[in-house]
């Protein structure tokens, strides 16, 4: 019985470190491709607007987003606080611009968030990498969708890193969006999260259920 045991929990602790490790990246919109830090998407000092920036992505296949790397600064007094607020916000398309903030399809709140200096400086501040696992966001195929990554951080200046020379972004101070210049720092992954979803628990366990009763026939 103890053979059996020590068997199942290798078949469980195997299924869990495969799916963890297709994890991939499957949208770059150039991480490390970076010339400039850009628009801060975060509240603003007091009697100043709350500012949001966001950059598009799409797939000519269908993706299952669950992790997210980006890259900011803070700026101009290079103060890195002793914990963010990150909130992660999908928006759909509309005529080349997000539809209007708060009309968001997708939100979530990174509970963790894995931050490090790059050793690089960017706009005079140090360089952050950031990861964040993410509840699953499936992106359709051919579908243009904005991803904004908002700092919900007080009397701190955070900004996006950015390469200023290409693409196009969409920021706002109010609800309805406009276009600038520029590209922002992220890349998205796909895979599985690192605790099994509940699907998952029932196929191992219906899996191990007929091992059970296997070896109870023989």
């Amino acid at each position: 019985m103890r053979t059996f045991l020590s068997a199942a929990l290798g078949v469980i602790f195997c299924s869990v470190l495969a799916s963890n490790s297709q994890a991939q990246v499957v949208f770059d919109n150039g991480l490390n491709n970076l010339n400039d830090a850009y628009l801060a998407s975060q509240p603003q000092a007091a009697g100043s607007p709350t500012q949001h920036v966001a950059d598009d992505f799409s797939f000519a296949a269908q993706q299952r987003i669950t992790e997210v790397n980006w890259r900011g600064i803070y700026w101009p007094t290079d103060n890195s606080p002793t914990s963010d607020a990150f909130v992660f916000r999908i928006y759909d398309d509309n005529n080349g611009l997000p539809t209007g903030v708060g009309s968001q399809i997708y939100e979530y709140t990174a509970a963790v968030v894995d931050k490090s200096d790059t050793g690089l400086i960017l706009a005079g501040s140090r360089l952050f990498e950031y990861s964040a696992d993410i509840t699953p966001f499936i992106a359709e195929a051919g579908e243009e969708y904005w991803l904004e990554i908002f700092n919900n951080v007080n009397n701190v200046g955070w900004f996006w890193g950015a390469n200023t020379t290409i693409g196009s972004l969409a920021w706002t101070q109010s609800t309805e969006w406009s276009g600038t210049g520029g590209a922002t720092a992220f890349q998205l992954e796909n895979g599985t999260s690192a605790v099994p979803e509940p699907s998952t628990f029932l196929l191992l366990g219906a899996g191990l259920g007929g091992l059970a009763f296997i070896r109870r026939r023989k």
